[in-house]
């Protein structure tokens, strides 16, 4: 450390936290706080001590020392007092020490259930990446494993995991014969590629998916900025499978003991890595025709016994294409088949969902939600409006800003069924059933002579004029929703300066003079014509509003002046 007052300081901050004293901890903080702020009382010395303390640097590591002490109270503290505090920096969840170990790696190596597993909660539920591993290639979930902590790995992998379940497992081993075994499986985020060991035989490259460009990733950076398109890159983590042994105990609730998977496999990103296909239902038919085409060991499958009827099998194939390993499994429903396929048929592409919901604070598993929906299914982020369409639709979270998809433009008030009827207690007891409808004007009897031509005007529907009426007296917060220029489709682009999301997409694309502006925009690359021509096309669009809202009152205007006629001849005699 810088000297040796900063040295007295912490060894302060570090035995009260070792002693797990968290009104210490917080009377040092207002302390560090006071003295950087230039209102402490304390002595010169003292407050420049306190001034060159950074709990950020590898020398003083507070949230690692808190982490492997198992005290989440003085974790949460240390997140809170200093993310509020403006006096004081924020501290990095994800921030390393010599080793490259992160708190992460602190709570879970240290096996003291329950805290352990309540440090390992509060790191995991402000969002701490649990996809690093440190210098001797070891992530959290690792280190979990490895001090057989189980509560710890069923936390990390609750947060990491894209499908886990019970399932039949048979691995080809010497002898060609089938045995299912029942076992637990889940298919997870495992580690970053420029993390770990592997990082120190140089930096990886990854390749924008905007412009096709090879980056170069240096050690522990995990974000990226293409110098071609300015889209943003992020290092995916690789995937891991897991089959932990079920437990011994005879009981029929089956309750998995096991910290330590008996099978576990790093996939590939190459999808030309990795086969992956269905097998036929289990069956004595699919069990001959396997038969006749000559497949002994799929015969012998489909007639093994085994409680799960729904099969799949993947092989892991190395550079020259020689097979590396083979396993089959049988899930108990078809969904769970295909939810398990498409993630093995596109590891990279399942891996890349599920880190941007982890990014956005979710679980991994809302990456197969997502992965589930038709790729003609587009969606606006409700954040940045940025339009998600083609592959980007199937996201759970924005791909620029990160915030988690199914919060609309309308709210998710709109979505819920309206009440039939209000509450009871909003019923007065007097309370009348409503009047009934208006009875429609008295016809004049028929007569031979022709009718006025005044009377003879087709009157508009009651139904158009009431939409007509709701449309011209509808307040502000009726229409926010509507385009401003059309009055038809949502708004669900924002247009600058005033930041509202007051038009449609379709006529930002669509209209010409939108697409002059844009064009002239486009040639002239200086802000100030940039600003103009936003402000112009601004408004533009609420003068076109405008002119929209006065044509519907004075439709409104002239259908009333039709009705008054009708009104006057129901009074006059036959």
């Amino acid at each position: 450390m810088g000297n040796t007052g900063s040295q007295q300081a912490w060894d302060e901050l570090s035995g009260s936290i070792r002693a797990g004293d968290a009104l210490a901890v917080r009377s040092f903080l207002g302390r560090l706080s006071a003295a950087r702020g230039g209102t402490a009382a304390a002595s010169i010395r003292e407050t420049r001590a306190l001034k060159a303390l950074d709990l950020n640097s590898p020398s003083c590591p507070a949230l690692q020392l808190a982490a492997a002490c198992g005290r989440a109270d003085i974790v949460g503290l240390l997140l809170d007092f200093c993310n509020s505090d403006p006096q004081l920096p924020n501290l990095a969840l994800d921030a390393t020490d010599d080793a490259k170990r992160t708190a992460l790696h602190w709570a879970a190596s240290v096996a003291r259930p329950p805290y352990c597993g309540q440090c390992v909660a509060q790191l995991l539920g402000r969002n701490a990446d649990p996809c690093i591993a440190a210098a001797d290639g070891t992530t959290p979930l690792d280190a979990a494993r490895r001090a057989g902590c189980q509560q710890c790995v069923r936390t990390i992998e609750g947060k990491v995991q894209l499908w886990e379940g019970w399932v039949d497992h048979d691995e080809r081993r010497l002898l060609p014969l089938p045995l299912w075994r029942q076992k637990w499986m889940v298919v997870l985020l495992d580690r970053r590629p420029n993390t770990g060991p592997a990082h120190l035989a140089g930096a990886v490259l990854v390749v924008c998916c905007g412009c096709g460009r090879t980056l170069q990733a240096e050690a522990y950076v995990f974000q990226l900025r293409c110098s071609g398109c300015g889209s943003q890159v992020e290092l995916t983590p690789f995937l891991q499978l897991a089959i932990y042994e079920p437990p011994s105990s005879s009981s029929p609730i089956l309750a998995l003991d096991a910290a330590v998977p008996a099978v576990c496999l790093r996939l590939p990103q190459m999808p030309s890595q990795l086969v992956a296909k269905a097998l036929e239902d289990a069956s004595w038919r699919s069990a001959t025709d396997a038969l006749l085409q000559g497949k002994l060991r799929r015969a012998l499958q489909s007639t093994a016994g085994s409680g799960r009827t729904h099969g799949l099998t993947f092989k892991l194939l190395g550079q020259e294409g020689t097979i590396l390993a083979e396993h089959s499994f049988r899930v108990a429903t078809e969904a769970a088949r295909s939810q398990v396929l498409g993630i093995l048929r596109d590891p990279s592409r399942a891996a890349y969902d599920a880190s941007h919901a982890l990014r956005a604070g979710a679980p991994a598993t809302a990456a197969i939600a997502s992965s589930q929906l038709p790729p003609q299914s587009p969606w606006s982020c409700s954040s940045c409006t940025y339009a998600h369409v083609a592959a980007d639709a199937r996201l759970a979270a924005c791909a620029m800003c990160g915030a988690l998809r199914g919060s609309m433009h309308k709210g998710a008030s709109s979505t819920l069924p309206e009440p039939s009827a209000p509450p009871a207690e909003e019923l007065g007891e007097a309370s009348a059933p409503p009047p009934p409808p208006r009875a429609p004007p008295a016809m004049p009897a028929a007569s031979p002579a022709a009718p006025n031509s005044e009377m003879s005007k087709e009157v508009a529907p009651a139904a158009s004029r009431e939409d007509s009426a709701k449309v011209a007296t509808g307040t502000d917060e009726e229409m926010v929703d509507l385009c401003v220029v059309c009055l038809d489709r949502y708004a669900d682009t924002a247009v600058i300066p005033c930041g509202h999301m007051c038009g449609c997409e379709a006529w930002l694309v669509v209209d010409s003079n939108y697409n002059s502006n844009h064009n002239t925009n486009h040639d002239n690359h200086s802000n100030h014509n940039t600003v103009t021509a936003t402000t112009k096309l601004f408004n533009f669009m609420h003068q076109k509003r405008n002119t929209n809202l006065k044509q519907v009152q004075a439709h409104q205007n002239q259908t009333t002046e039709n009705e008054q006629p009708q009104q006057r001849n129901k009074h006059m005699p036959t």
